[in-house]
């Protein structure tokens, strides 16, 4: 009793138990799941397991919680988490987070919460020395995540955090942050467009560079600019969704507005002033050009994008 086949008028069928819980009366439904995915005789023994588990006053949704808290791992919590935040994180946030937990802590992070110990982030954390800067990120997702966890009851306490408290930081490495000098300024704009004359440097790429050269933006902020966020009118444009998640609109000075009035000219994309070259989207992979620059400039490094903004900063 309590247990049936429900099936609707669009033809869907699913395994079902009805019942009223003790004390309170009140009706409680829960689908099992999809004949397809469940052998008659499973779906039976998951509904007796149930009614029997209600029948003797348990709370069906305790069941269901209890049995989620005992198996989660931080990888399943990560989606939880990436659900209830909802729009509050930004796209590139979440692939970091996913693809930091996937790539450098795939062991600890596909165990149950309940298991992990300080110990186990301390061994990890040594191990990883060599790649500090991954692993500084890493571990702050995974902080993070567990400060979620406790909130939400399933751990009582955060032990990457106890772990991090014992450890500390990674002493960190020195790094080279490259810029183009005033000095050599001849030599890159030399290089720029004499690739570009020879065709060994696409137009595209020529004005994706000079747009972050005299405007300091980022990758992601010059490349994915489309034509609604140009205003000829008004001499301006926008970057919707910067970094800092805020609107952006910035002036055209004589030299953007050319460039930009020149690739309307010819555009090759209707929504990207900046597609790539199967036209699919926008620039994404600029480092070959940049390699073939800094050769032939003699710049004594290989240029990035964001050298472009240390560049324009600098200057």
């Amino acid at each position: 009793p309590g247990y049936f086949v429900r099936v609707r008028a669009s033809g869907k069928k699913t395994y079902n138990i009805e019942t009223k819980v003790p004390k309170t009366n009140h009706k409680f439904s829960k689908a099992i799941g999809d004949p397809k995915l469940f052998t008659e005789a499973e779906a039976r023994e998951i509904a007796i397991k149930y009614l029997k588990q209600i029948k003797q006053g348990e709370n069906p949704g305790a069941i269901e919680a209890a049995q989620k808290k005992e198996s989660i791992t931080l990888i399943e919590l990560l989606e939880e988490y990436i659900s209830d935040r909802g729009s509050s994180l930004q796209p590139n946030t979440v692939k970091g987070y996913r693809y930091n937990l996937q790539k450098f802590m795939t062991v600890l992070a596909s165990k149950p919460l309940v298991v992990l110990s300080h110990d186990d982030f301390i061994a990890w954390y040594k191990k990883n020395e060599s790649r500090p800067i991954a692993a500084e990120r890493t571990f702050s997702t995974a902080k993070t995540l567990l400060a979620y966890a406790v909130a939400k009851k399933y751990v009582l306490q955060n032990v990457a955090a106890h772990a991090k408290t014992i450890i500390g930081r990674y002493k960190p490495k020195a790094q080279v942050k490259s810029h183009i000098s005033l000095s050599q300024m001849p030599q890159f704009l030399d290089a720029l467009f004499e690739l570009s004359a020879a065709n060994q440097l696409s137009n595209t790429m020529r004005d994706y560079f000079v747009l972050m050269l005299v405007t300091g933006l980022r990758k992601t902020e010059a490349a994915s600019i489309t034509w609604s966020n140009v205003d000829f009118k008004e001499k301006t444009f926008s970057i919707p969704d910067n970094k800092p998640g805020r609107f952006l609109t910035l002036p055209m000075n004589k030299l953007l507005r050319d460039l930009f009035a020149h690739r309307a000219q010819h555009k090759k994309h209707d929504q990207f002033v900046f597609p790539n070259m199967m036209n699919t989207g926008h620039v994404t992979e600029p480092n070959k050009s940049l390699n073939k620059i800094s050769q032939l400039a003699g710049l004594g490094f290989n240029l990035r994008c964001h050298d472009f903004r240390r560049t324009f900063t600098t200057l």
